[in-house]
């Protein structure tokens, strides 16, 4: 990860599926790139009733997986494959991650996902720590100014300083229908 922008430490980064599934495409993506081993997956009752079927026709619960990549102990991914159904076991599931993170020794969250809006701009981010938002605009990300970030990923960024790290809901718009992800984005920082 980029240690100018996020420091020398470990950093969770992915996404649950949202507008487009982009955030959690993107996390698919560099984890197949990066060769990610899946270290831990986690079940919620909160998930919708049902499984998810797999391109070799078995099925499976609805998780969230934990991956690391050999070589990058910097970085620490996480892939949802649904949005849990209740606020109440969106924060059960979100403290979870968070306390899986902080074991990891990961300082800052980063949730992925779609900006939906009307903007030029490629990229979006906040952050719960104000230095970090200056950071954030001298990379060439454009601060969200106003607006909600919704379900697990709105969730996972406002705990994480509960949690002792900071909360950064990276957003690209989804207006184009191919991101050049090595130009843009999420590729920019890792």
């Amino acid at each position: 990860m980029s240690s100018k922008i996020f420091g020398p430490v470990p950093v969770c980064v992915g996404s649950f599926s949202g507008a487009g599934n982009v955030g959690k495409l993107t996390t698919d993506r560099i984890c197949a790139s990066l060769g990610c081993q899946t270290q831990r997956s986690i079940v919620s009752p909160g998930f919708p009733p049902q499984v998810t079927v797999t391109i070799d026709g078995q099925v499976r619960l609805h998780q969230v997986e934990l991956r690391s990549c050999p070589g990058r102990e910097d970085l620490l991914f996480f892939s949802g494959d649904t949005q849990s159904l209740t606020p109440e076991s969106m924060y059960g599931l979100a403290g979870e991650i968070l306390e899986a993170a902080r074991s990891w020794g990961s300082m800052d969250m980063i949730t992925l996902a779609a900006y939906v809006g009307p903007s030029e701009d490629e990229i979006f981010g906040a952050t719960t720590d104000p230095g970090l938002a200056e950071k954030l605009e001298r990379s060439g990300i454009s601060l969200l100014r106003n607006g909600i970030v919704g379900g697990l990923n709105g969730i996972l960024v406002g705990l994480a300083p509960l949690y002792g790290m900071r909360g950064v809901p990276k957003r690209s718009n989804s207006k184009k229908t191919f991101l050049d992800l090595t130009k843009y984005g999420i590729f920019r920082s890792i």
